[in-house]
């Protein structure tokens, strides 16, 4: 490995066989660098143990535009989801050359109010919100910063101003997984919600009561349950209903909570799907993992990550009001897999 003193700009130079120059536009992602220069040019770096001076910080390279991702930490609960999410945005502005820096905003509006003043000092190009958060906290967000982007977040009708946004269709999405389920002949579809102002358990609801409605099938609310969004709560709903002898042949949930739904059917011995069909929604890998794979509603959050960049960038070019606010939506696919796929219809 190079020692500290020869591990700089001239010595990768000197081992690609490029100018200084090029060996910094291809660390910054410069789009001017070709693609097998910048992959010599980082292999270098790589193996000289090279490090950008801390001098340079704030030198060429303060141009730089630099991003908020603010989120909840609740929502941060809910495991891969949020961390592929956030990583596709942070993925995207790094191939920019951008920067950008995570925020906490569930810790009370004094919390955020320091929050947003170091946003403020940070001369920012734009603020991504990522889930959900408090109607007070986007307001100021929105009125402090021109460019913002509410990701998985349909917004709210309090919200004092126009927004971009970036969501998943999630009442058709619900729509699917429910009427998959009763095309398979389950009339007693359990559904388990997080908690029931969030806006994707009012979604969720939305679209099992347009399955229903479409079916020409009763709903019975009895089998409408919230709690939280982590597997233990969609284990402990089942297991409550269980209990108390609720029937029921189907549960549809997000995948994390129909997760803990099929550790709970397992724990009462009931087969999956023999006498209880499983579905969730998002497309998460326990899914997967579980015994039996889980039928859920594939979210694509590579896709709304780098959807949700090219919306910041669209506004920072749009000269403008129009086309400057949109709400742009993604449909989400059903997987059917082994949870669902079984006895029953007729």
């Amino acid at each position: 490995m190079a020692n500290k003193k020869r591990a700089n700009l001239a010595y990768i130079a000197g081992k690609c066989g490029v100018s200084k120059m090029t060996v910094s536009r291809a660390l910054r992602n410069d789009p001017c660098v070709a693609e097998s220069t910048r992959q010599m040019i980082l292999q270098a770096a790589n193996e000289a143990n090279y490090i950008p001076s801390s001098a340079r910080r704030f030198g060429a390279e303060s141009c730089h535009k630099r991003y908020y991702i603010l989120f909840e930490s609740n929502y941060a609960e809910q495991g891969s989801f949020f961390s592929e999410l956030i990583l596709s945005i942070q993925r995207e502005l790094f191939a920019d050359g951008a920067s950008c820096f995570l925020g906490n905003i569930d810790g009370g509006y004094p919390e955020f109010l320091k929050l947003f003043n170091i946003m403020q000092a940070e001369d920012l190009a734009g603020v991504f919100i990522v889930g959900g958060a408090p109607v007070e906290h986007i307001n100021a967000v929105l009125a402090g910063f021109p460019n913002v982007v509410l990701v998985d977040n349909p917004g709210d009708v309090r919200l004092g101003r126009p927004y971009n946004a970036v969501v998943f269709d999630n009442r058709a999405g619900c729509y699917l997984a429910v009427n998959h389920l009763l095309i398979l002949g389950r009339r007693r579809i359990l559904m388990a919600c997080g908690p029931e102002q969030h806006y994707f358990s009012r979604e969720m609801l939305l679209g099992y009561e347009s399955a229903h409605q479409n079916a020409g099938i009763k709903i019975d609310r009895s089998l409408i349950y919230y709690g939280g969004f982590r597997l233990a709560d969609g284990q402990d709903i089942v297991a409550s209903a269980l209990s108390k002898g609720v029937e029921f042949d189907a549960v549809f949930s997000t995948d994390m909570m129909a997760c803990g739904a099929i550790n709970a059917l397992k724990d009462f011995g009931r087969s999956i799907p023999g006498d209880v069909a499983v579905a969730g929604f998002d497309g998460l890998p326990i899914g997967k993992a579980i015994t039996p794979s889980l039928t859920t509603v594939v979210a694509d959050r590579d896709k709304m990550g780098r959807l949700a960049v090219q919306r910041i960038r669209d506004v920072e070019s749009c000269p403008g009001d129009e086309g400057r606010h949109l709400k742009l939506s993604l449909f989400p696919e059903l997987v059917p897999g082994p949870s669902s796929m079984g006895r029953k219809r007729g």
